[in-house]
């Protein structure tokens, strides 16, 4: 039960931080989330491909950017398109 002044906030046991509830991943979440590795995540954002704030010397990135990335990146279903795979 919650008191006012104390939201209620989701569990963190899914290995993501507080900051995922309200919309930021740090970088290692990001990472996770996208499965690469912490450098080519930190590469992404240099290069800009991926969306991030810059909130003093901490760099979050927004779940909502991530998940329209990823969505413009493999197509859905409904657009016909086909999904490629780079192999390296």
């Amino acid at each position: 039960m919650a008191t006012q002044g104390n939201p209620v906030r989701p569990s963190t046991d899914q290995g993501f931080s507080e900051l995922d509830f309200y919309g930021l991943l740090t970088v290692d979440e990001a990472a996770a989330f996208l499965r690469i590795g912490r450098n080519t995540c930190y590469e992404l954002i240099r290069k800009g491909q991926i969306p991030f704030l810059r909130l003093g010397r901490l760099i979050r990135v927004p779940r909502n950017a991530l998940l329209c990335l990823v969505s413009e990146q493999a197509g859905t279903p409904e657009d016909g398109r086909s999904i490629s795979v780079q192999r390296h």
